[in-house]
């Protein structure tokens, strides 16, 4: 039985090495290069009408996703501003008793922040639940 599997182990490496010595059939074809490389030029304008009739739509649509974006960006910049000195601000006015003008600031500034805090002041007075309803709603 060792005898057998020794002359299978001998045929198997004899196999490989006739296989590493001979030429490896790829299916590969050498072409010829060529010499020359041409550029051509194409407009824009040609190069979307060779796109077919999909590339209008799809370039129309990247318009808008493009606009949208920075609409998006600019509102989410404007809504994310902070006034540091606000609050303090704030609790000066309302502590001296200057509500007007502490409604007056908070209608200067344009930001969300300002719009809350106006609710709250505007509604100075009365009962603490109301005072929380209307900033929730704002």
């Amino acid at each position: 039985m060792l005898n057998f599997i020794l002359q299978i182990s001998t045929a198997a490496v004899t196999g490989v090495d006739s296989l590493a010595n001979s030429p490896a059939v790829t299916g590969i074809q050498s072409v010829p290069a060529t010499n020359e490389i041409t550029e051509t030029k194409i407009s824009l304008f040609k190069m979307v009408m060779n796109g077919g009739p999909i590339l209008i739509p799809l370039a129309l649509m990247l318009l808008v996703t493009i606009y949208i974006l920075v609409e998006r960006l600019l509102t989410i910049g404007k809504a994310s501003r902070k006034n540091p000195g606000l609050v303090n601000s704030l609790k000066d006015m309302i502590h001296s008793g200057n509500i007007a003008n502490a409604r007056a600031l908070c209608k200067s500034n344009n930001t969300p922040e300002a719009t809350m805090l106006e609710q709250g002041i505007s509604r100075i007075g009365q009962p603490i639940e109301e005072i929380r309803e209307a900033l929730n709603k704002s």
